[in-house]
């Protein structure tokens, strides 16, 4: 192999293990919330009324801190399809997905097994 294709290769492992660590850490930061929320300072009563708390959250409650279904819908815009802007949207409560106290997950893939969620690094 010579200097030229040797660099090619090199280069090309390095951007395959780069994306595979962009995604792998991006799964283990939002693995589980409670760790997001606390670090914000937010303590268990900010999202629950009772102690120890007997349900989670509202969704009504998380979009009072998220700032509304059309600002977490424009946040995962780069998503596609962006899973904010399913037309069951106004139908889901948020802890369908996102779990604080253990991993989140995908529900859409609960009735539609096929979909794939693609990350779209520039629009």
């Amino acid at each position: 192999m010579n200097r030229k294709e040797s660099f090619f290769v090199s280069c090309t492992i390095s951007i395959f293990l780069l994306a595979i660590s962009v995604e792998v850490c991006s799964a283990e930061q939002l693995a589980l919330l409670i760790d997001v929320h606390q670090n914000k300072g937010l303590t268990c009563s900010a999202c629950h009324k009772e102690v120890p708390p007997k349900i989670g959250a509202s969704s009504s409650l998380c979009m009072d801190c998220h700032g509304g279904e059309a600002r977490v819908a424009m946040q995962t815009d780069n998503y596609d399809p962006n899973p904010h802007m399913s037309p069951h949207s106004s139908k889901l409560e948020c802890n369908g997905c996102h779990h604080v106290h253990k991993p989140s997950v995908v529900s859409c893939t609960d009735c539609h097994p096929d979909i794939k969620f693609k990350k779209q690094f520039e629009k």
